[in-house]
């Protein structure tokens, strides 16, 4: 995934203290270069300056200062990145399970919390409106809860109706909807959409009889994108993703959901042979 980044080495501070609109402040100053985190599977951060056009790279636990926790709870199967234009959340660790936030801003490193749940290539979507951060699902897992930036404590949510592994979670018109993935617990792509009232957070509802606007459209996808289509619409512009058993290839389709008339329509579709052991996806703010 990609974000923008200054390339001096990061100094670790030992107490977190920040809001997430100190996270996203100052984003004309990082435009310069584009970020790559850990895309190689061999941990390598890739940056690409804007103005020289020219790659390099950096082995994560090669950099300085980064601190001994770090050190030892970074690994790359498993971990989930989220952007946020000037920083990268980071969840990872042995059990899948500590959240860091890389900023950009200041090079800095922080450990932020340990949640109560593995979410082994779960999914990550941060809430600014009430500065907060969710984790949901994962391998073999249908556990959802967030972390609270204002009183700094883990809260649990009632558990998705199957276990998603590299699904996309997006906030649309009071909801919280949850998009494909992977079910290891059923060995098969999860192929549904699910959601829960964003401000109750009560119970996951599977969205049934939606409307197909294409005969070509399949949910049997993981790897994907979301975001909004249009501020203040009820459409979710759909990127997804990682299809088939050994990931050599990427299905890339671009699908338009309207919650409002529950109907998805494809908008684009085609696809294309990947390297062997990559994978990448994007996300817009």
């Amino acid at each position: 995934r990609f974000t923008e980044i200054n390339t001096a080495s990061p100094v670790v501070q030992q107490n977190l203290s920040f809001s997430i609109d100190e996270i996203n402040s100052n984003i004309n100053q990082i435009y310069n270069h584009i970020f790559l985190f850990g895309i190689d599977r061999n941990d390598n951060f890739h940056i690409f300056d804007l103005k020289s056009k020219k790659w390099s790279k950096r082995k994560i636990l090669e950099i300085e200062d980064i601190s001994d926790t770090f050190q030892k709870d970074y690994q790359y199967e498993g971990t989930i990145l989220y952007n946020t234009l000037n920083g990268i959340f980071i969840l990872t660790g042995q059990k899948l399970d500590v959240l860091y936030f890389y900023n950009s801003q200041n090079e800095t490193i922080n450990k932020i919390c340990r949640f109560n749940n593995s979410h082994d290539n779960g999914s990550l979507m941060l809430d600014k409106e009430n500065n907060r951060l969710f984790a949901f699902g994962g391998k073999n897992t249908t556990s959802c809860e967030y972390y609270s930036f204002n009183d700094k404590k883990i809260n649990s949510l009632p558990g998705l109706n199957i276990d998603r592994a590299n699904a996309s979670f997006v906030v649309c018109k009071g909801k919280i909807y949850g998009f494909f993935g992977f079910s290891y617990n059923k060995n098969n792509y999860a192929g549904s959409i699910e959601y829960i009232d964003y401000k109750k957070l009560d119970k996951w509802y599977e969205v049934k009889n939606i409307n197909y606007l294409n005969k070509d459209i399949t949910f049997d996808i993981e790897s994907v994108s979301t975001l909004i289509y249009k501020e203040n619409t009820n459409k979710i512009l759909i990127y997804a993703g990682i299809k088939g058993e050994n990931e050599d290839f990427i299905t890339e389709h671009y699908y338009l959901y309207d919650t409002k008339e529950n109907s998805i329509d494809l908008i684009k579709k085609w696809e294309s042979k990947i390297l062997k052991n990559t994978r990448t996806t994007w996300r817009n703010y």
